[in-house]
């Protein structure tokens, strides 16, 4: 299991982000579209319930209680291999547990399954500031959302993937590892570079594989599940070896259109030929 936490400022953007569906992005020539409809899911409202504007009304109206907190919410993203798969009744168990572990097991929270990708994942909004006022402290999340995950696959005998190596013992580090994650990754980038031939195409293909680019002078990064971001030499493709492909590939295609041009010129002027000679003959 992946396990993702961090503090978020906007409780009414991350519920936007998480309910509404996925568009594709918009390009020169069509705008966005809608690319999967009723892709969220609430499988799990504590100590809230109720439409959109309802839970930011109810979010907000606790968080005033607490007004000193800069990034009030937290936002958790809890994610299994493609292979694996759960109940909505067993996802709700799960974040249960999870807000539990994280410390806001009292708190206002939502947990909302997401079906937009090949690996099935929920996320979870969290109220940090409680009914009394207090407040969920955000120090040592990494090792606690680890430790979680470890024992959630044990429990729900879910494949075991590695956490990150400081929060491993001595004897895990030295179990060679190959990131699932950074394998589809990997997979994905190649399936899309063997049509793409611009970086806009590129970025629309990855975006249906489930990830977002992010591109600027230093290389390139890929998010996934909204939160968890790889950079492009974590896969095996930094900046330089994906827009060398793109670039041998705009190649080929013109390479391909310039001889199926020059072939429709040839048969053209075979035609005239044959036209002509026919007339000669007559």
């Amino acid at each position: 299991m992946i396990g993702i936490v961090r503090t978020s400022r906007s409780f009414r953007h991350d519920l936007g982000y998480c309910l509404k569906d996925k568009l594709t992005q918009a390009t020169e020539y069509a705008e966005r579209q809608v690319a999967f409809r009723q892709r969220a899911e609430v499988i799990h409202f504590h100590e809230c319930y109720g439409t959109r504007a309802d839970l930011v009304r109810q979010f907000r109206e606790v968080m005033q209680l607490n007004r000193n907190v800069c990034d009030p919410y937290l936002h958790v993203v809890l994610g299994l291999p493609p292979q694996d798969r759960l109940k909505n009744s067993q996802w709700a168990d799960i974040a249960m547990e999870c807000s539990k572990a994280l410390g806001f097991g009292q708190h206002q929270f939502i947990a909302i399954r997401h079906r937009d990708t090949s690996h099935e994942h929920v996320h979870l909004l969290a109220n940090r500031i409680g009914f009394d006022g207090d407040v969920v402290q955000d120090h040592f999340m990494l090792p606690r959302i680890s430790q979680f995950c470890r024992q959630t696959e044990i429990d729900y005998g879910l494949t075991p993937m590695a956490g990150p190596r400081r929060y491993q013992t001595e004897e895990q580090r030295q179990v060679p590892r190959q990131d699932q994650r950074l394998l589809r990754l990997h997979e994905a980038i190649d399936a899309s570079l063997k049509s793409a031939c611009t970086i806009t195409a590129f970025e629309e293909d990855m975006c249906e594989h489930g990830y977002k680019v992010y591109r600027n002078e230093r290389g390139i990064a890929f998010q996934e599940a909204g939160l968890l971001i790889h950079r492009g030499s974590e896969a095996g493709y930094p900046w330089k070896k994906i827009e060398h492909t793109l670039e041998e590939n705009a190649a080929l295609v013109l390479k391909q259109e310039q001889e199926l041009q020059q072939r429709q010129e040839s048969a053209e002027e075979e035609k005239l030929v044959q036209r002509h000679g026919h007339r000669l003959h007559l």
